[in-house]
């Protein structure tokens, strides 16, 4: 009998699976369309209750098109399809990893444009719940509770009234079944100030009905709460929210049961089982076959236990074998989608390829032109300027050269006055270094007067030996020890290893930091800061 079963169910999905890849074509032609069209199309499709292939590819085709860089707007359409997508594997193929992976797109969508989506938490919170009931997982049942509440606070915020009811009503349920109505006090105050005169005034009052219901049957008021759920019922009977009816009914045979009517249990349990099987709510058969077969057990009635029991397999058999199976028709659908939007990504790059490479011609024989025209200009200007400078250079150096020979004789003439002796020559050059070499020259106030006090005699015998004797005047002379010392104390790091390189100018005696560095660099070929790089590196490799 189950291998009938299946095998039926395989050649209905079969039949629907030929029939929307028969249509492909029409693929291509939407491919074409932009984004808001595509959703405008699934949500229209959508309202008709047509079979989910054709939204399902609309939205399909829309979440392809997700880059970062996109429009805002075109990234909110993208998290909607995104949803869209979840709901269509949840409710259709019952594929979770899917519905999983596709809210987590929306999420960090919605996250990352800062977009408040409530439709987003119902989808986390409807899949934790199957989950926690499929699994008997509490801490599912948890994420659930959380998620649903996030949901209603947000389209609250929105205004979203349709979402903000069905967000409640799912976590008055969850709130109940976990334990946790003490929880919600603050979310009912908010929910019970809601209009009435709104398209969902149905949805609200089911909702503040279903509070009552559910306080009551807390409170020990089982038969009130029987009579809140007869109240649901009158109001829910004949509308759109059939799977409402099932979840009523559902209530008020765990109220019969907990009042210990296991007869009328069953009667409701009944009328839950032929709404499920009439709106094909396969989640819902299993349910209600599960929960017959576990009271019938419990008034003894084994027959009917058997049965119910044998119903719940097949159920379960059924779904796992429709899973797989549509499992198969959803890999089909995408590598379809996947070929046709290869080759329209195709020839459009062809296009843009072609287009490109002739817009990057114009642009080069354009650029070289330019280039050309630039070059023979700068080069007829650069010959103009270059025997203007040569000229310039010509007569700069003829005038330095002169300047120069004036110089040696003014400095000849003026020693040739002097009236410095060798020996005393000598002795100066011997003290000189002396001073030189000690602690006296960093200071910044370090003269030639101070060195001539120093080593007794005139600043201009001074300035004379250190011209006639070390080919340099006074400043070059001081700043070569200075500069000396400072490379010696930045080689220095474990006593000067924690000073900036302008501290370390101002301890040798400089004043000017630009001093310093142009000092430094005639002197050693290398800036400070060079100068200290390689001394540090020296330094690690001999470690």
């Amino acid at each position: 009998m189950r291998k009938i079963q299946a095998l039926f169910l395989l050649t209905f999905i079969a039949t629907r699976l030929w029939a929307a890849l028969s249509e492909a074509p029409y693929y291509k032609e939407w491919m074409k369309k932009s984004t808001e069209e595509l959703m405008a199309l699934a949500q229209q499709e959508d309202a008709n209750s047509s079979p989910a292939d054709t939204t399902l590819t609309c939205l399909t085709i829309i979440s392809s098109r997700y880059h970062a860089d996109m429009s805002r707007q075109e990234q909110a359409y993208c998290a909607q399809a995104y949803v869209g997508l979840c709901e269509i594997y949840f409710h259709e193929y019952f594929n979770y990893p899917k519905c999983f992976e596709c809210l987590q797109i929306a999420q960090k969508i919605a996250d990352s444009n800062g977009f408040k989506m409530p439709e987003i938490h119902l989808g986390w919170g409807c899949m934790y719940q199957t989950l926690a009931e499929e699994n008997d997982n509490p801490e599912w049942g948890e994420k659930a509770f959380d998620h649903f509440r996030k949901a209603f606070q947000l389209a609250c915020e929105t205004g979203e009234d349709r979402r903000s009811d069905m967000a409640f009503t799912n976590v008055l349920s969850m709130a109940f079944k976990l334990d946790k109505a003490d929880q919600i006090e603050t979310d009912w105050k908010q929910y019970a100030q809601l209009p009435l005169n709104n398209p969902t005034k149905i949805l609200r009052q089911y909702n503040r009905l279903l509070y009552q219901t559910e306080k009551q049957a807390q409170e020990g008021r089982i038969e009130e709460a029987i009579q809140l759920t007869d109240q649901q019922l009158q109001l829910i009977q004949g509308t759109e929210y059939e799977r409402l009816l099932y979840f009523t009914q559902i209530t008020k045979s765990r109220l019969y049961a907990k009042l210990g009517d296991k007869q009328q249990a069953i009667a409701t349990l009944q009328i839950s089982k032929e709404i499920a099987e009439r709106i094909g709510m396969k989640d819902g058969m299993l349910e209600t076959y599960g929960m017959l077969a576990r009271l019938y057990d419990e008034i003894g009635e084994i027959k009917l236990k058997s049965y119910f029991q044998e119903l719940y397999y097949r159920m379960k058999d059924t779904l796992t074998c429709y899973r797989q199976v549509a499992s198969v028709k959803e890999l089909e659908m995408h590598d379809e989608l996947r070929e046709m939007q290869r080759q329209v990504e195709e020839k459009e790059a062809h296009r843009k390829a072609m287009g490109q490479a002739l817009n990057v011609a114009i642009v080069f024989l354009t650029t070289v032109i330019v280039f050309l025209v630039i070059v023979f200009l700068q080069n007829r200007k650069l010959r103009r300027s270059a025997r203007s400078l040569y000229r310039k250079n010509v007569e700069m150096l003829k005038a330095e050269e002169e300047q120069r020979n004036l110089r040696e004789q003014i400095e000849e003439e003026k020693y040739k006055r002097s009236n410095l002796d060798d020996n005393e020559k000598e002795r100066l050059v011997k003290h000189i270094r002396a001073v030189m070499e000690s602690e006296e020259i960093f200071s910044p106030d370090f003269s030639v007067e101070r060195l001539a006090f120093l080593v007794q005699s005139k600043y201009k015998y001074v300035s004379q030996v250190i011209h006639e004797q070390f080919n340099c005047n006074f400043n070059n002379y001081l700043n070569e020890y200075r500069i000396k010392e400072a490379c010696k104390r930045m080689g220095d790091s474990e006593q000067y290893g924690r000073l900036t390189i302008e501290a370390i100018s101002q301890s040798v005696g400089f004043k000017s930091r630009s001093t310093f560095v142009s000092s430094f660099k005639r002197i050693t070929g290398l800036t400070p800061s060079e100068y200290q790089k390689l001394s540090k590196d020296r330094e690690n490799d001999s470690f």
